[in-house]
């Protein structure tokens, strides 16, 4: 009597068990499936033994791959985290390619920037009309201690739109605006891409870098939103590989086919 009440317990027990470990809510941290490196543990990635170079920015040598190309989507998306407040007034340049030893400055970059309690992004893009500039997008609820992207596309270099995503909520990536290239002409350029270091910007109170991909893709894209989801390195995975221009990892290594030495 006793061994058939324990077999009974055993084979009502079981399932149970095995249900609850299954469910969804045991495997997902969040309701939105991030790519596994975005969590809170990695908010501060790098070790002290790990800061081999005290540079503030990545510099990479000018290349066709960097520049915005006619018939080419043009993507340039980042991965960051603010650990604190931005101070009013303040700005902080992710990335700038731009000529800064003749006007007018032909380049394009991009800068986080608050004004009187509001945060925005804004993206220099300057051609050899002298039309262009820094131009200012949509205000974003940045999440702070949280991951988020900004991603910067450019449709046949024709046109500029911009999008903002909170890389841990369900949230889908945020329209910021965009506008016409028509009156400013390309930026191409022989300057070097700088960008903001992630293994610096460990130490930096401001910003936290985590990833960054730069790619000139030369196919049709149904859904600009879903290939930007979930930040710079689920975009890399969702493209093709010899699209990507430039890859630059958490550690500040180039994971493009170029491999770059940086």
């Amino acid at each position: 009597m006793a061994k058939t009440l324990l077999l009974s317990l055993f084979l009502f027990i079981i399932p149970i068990a095995i249900a609850v470990c299954l469910s969804p809510s045991v495997f997902e941290s969040s309701k939105i499936q991030l790519d596994s490196s975005y969590n809170d543990s990695n908010l501060h990635l790098i070790d002290e033994k790990d800061f081999e170079s005290s540079k503030s920015y990545i510099e990479v040598e000018s290349s066709e791959a960097l520049e915005p190309n006619a018939g080419k989507l043009f993507i340039s998306s980042i991965t960051f985290s603010v650990p604190s407040s931005i101070e009013e007034g303040g700005a902080v340049k992710f990335f700038t390619k731009y000529d800064a030893d003749k006007k007018p400055y032909v380049g394009w970059g991009l800068r986080l920037k608050k004004t009187a309690g509001s945060i925005r992004p804004e993206v220099y893009w300057q051609g050899a009309r002298s039309n262009g500039g820094w131009h200012s997008f949509g205000e974003i609820n940045l999440k702070y201690k949280k991951w988020n992207s900004i991603s910067l596309v450019a449709s046949n270099a024709n046109s500029i739109s911009l999008y903002y995503q909170n890389l841990e909520s369900e949230e889908e990536p945020k329209y910021l605006g965009g506008f016409s290239l028509n009156n400013i002409g390309e930026p191409q350029n022989s300057g070097k891409l700088k960008l903001l270091h992630p293994v610096s910007s460990q130490k930096n109170k401001e910003i936290v870098i985590f990833d960054f991909v730069l790619a000139n893709i030369n196919k049709e894209i149904k859904s600009i939103e879903t290939l930007i989801s979930k930040g710079a390195s689920a975009l890399a995975k969702k493209i093709p590989y010899d699209s990507i221009a430039l890859w630059i990892d958490a550690r500040g290594k180039d994971r493009s086919k170029y491999n770059r030495k940086l």
